[in-house]
């Protein structure tokens, strides 16, 4: 009699732990359907910090990690991203030699950039760079020739495109002729930090002062004016890398 009682107590403790397996098993089931996160840390991955560009992340205004920098997305168009380094990556010259009538085609810069910059970013990355079809029109306050249009991958950014892309306020196209900056509320958009977090001036491909060996450029001491008048071509003064990115490679 005791025999008997022992086992159907038995039974009853297998049934019943069966069956408390099959729900939590049950409820891990639907918890797996369900998306939401389990106590165990291998069940839900966390976002990536720095996701690869794509139409989604690569909006307007955010900043995205390309070929080991940061770049901030000014435009983006038919699956393209326009991109500016977010910091100065380094100081050089506009061109390396006296040159009255120089132009971004003609540049030095514009050989560095195309050429030895490209080339030390990874071979995986390069591939995206679109090269695209670079406008340079003249600096109209002082009747200065931009020079031919030309196809690059690596670019600086235009005076007409830094008013574009960080703010108009109309001083460009309604100043008068003899003014010599853009001097408004976007100043402090336009500021730049190197990599080391030092304030830095940067050049623009847009020609300076007529007759002479100016590119303008955006000027850090008064706060990210910018000066049409332009700086020496052989100063030493910052880059900002600009190009379009391919989103759909």
């Amino acid at each position: 009699m005791i025999k008997r009682f022992t086992a159907i107590i038995l039974a009853v403790l297998v049934l019943g732990l069966s069956a408390c397996n099959s729900i939590e098993d049950a409820v891990k089931d639907a918890v797996s359907d369900s998306g939401l996160q389990t106590d165990n840390p291998q069940a839900s991955e966390p976002p990536s910090e720095t996701p690869n560009p794509g139409t989604g992340f690569a909006a307007v205004g955010n900043v995205i990690q390309f070929a080991g920098y940061d770049w901030r997305v000014l435009d983006v168009q038919d699956g393209k991203a326009l991109i500016l380094s977010d910091k100065v990556l380094e100081q050089r010259k506009f061109h390396t030699e006296n040159n009255a009538d120089l132009t971004w085609a003609d540049s030095s810069i514009r050989q560095y950039l195309n050429g030895e910059f490209f080339d030390s970013l990874p071979a995986d990355e390069r591939i995206k760079i679109t090269e695209t079809r670079v406008e340079n029109n003249d600096n109209l306050r002082y009747e200065t020739s931009g020079g031919s249009d030309t196809n690059d991958k690596i670019f600086l950014l235009s005076l007409e495109e830094v008013v574009r892309y960080f703010g108009d306020s109309g001083q460009w196209e309604n100043s008068p002729e003899s003014a010599s900056t853009i001097n408004d509320e976007y100043n402090s958009a336009r500021t730049a930090a190197t990599l080391t977090n030092s304030q830095s001036a940067w050049w623009l491909r847009t020609p300076g002062q007529r007759m002479s060996n100016r590119m303008s450029f955006v000027h850090i001491p008064v706060d990210g004016t910018i000066i049409v008048g332009g700086y020496s071509t052989g100063n030493v003064i910052g880059v900002r890398p600009a190009l379009w990115l391919d989103l759909e490679d």
